[in-house]
């Protein structure tokens, strides 16, 4: 999956985890409640969380840090950082057909090159389009 090929809304996103922060603080008090149990309990780093949280703050630009977060919200984190779902029907349709059929030729072959699970296909596209 190609996360860098959009432009996340930094307000959105900040916005999004500090609600989430604020869910996890609750009642806590001292350290329980800190950004940097937060960060821990994510699996992110404190200083990376900080600049998140900040106005107009950093949005995720790897996979791991993604997938921490989706691990612990799941896919309304792909809405608060402006991306699609991946293996929403969606996520290609703004891709000419003829083009998004090679570019999903030319993955499967090289996942298959270097033994690369793909998981962006259901198994059905993944019939129809895999090169024999």
């Amino acid at each position: 999956m190609i996360y860098n090929c959009f432009m996340p809304d930094s307000n959105k996103w900040s916005e999004f985890v500090i609600q989430k922060y604020i869910a996890f603080r609750g009642d806590k008090i001292g350290r329980e409640g800190s950004v940097t149990a937060f960060a821990k309990w994510l699996g992110v780093s404190q200083p990376q969380l900080s600049r998140m949280m900040s106005p107009n703050g950093q949005t995720p630009g790897s996979h791991k840090t993604i997938n921490a977060f989706v691990d612990k919200y799941g896919i309304e984190v792909f809405d608060a950082l402006g991306m699609p779902i991946p293996g929403d029907d969606d996520t290609y349709g703004s891709i000419e057909p003829h083009t998004r059929d090679q570019a999903i030729t030319i993955i499967l072959e090289l996942a298959e090159r270097f033994e690369i699970p793909v998981d962006i296909l259901d198994d059905r596209q993944d019939q129809k389009r895999r090169p024999e």
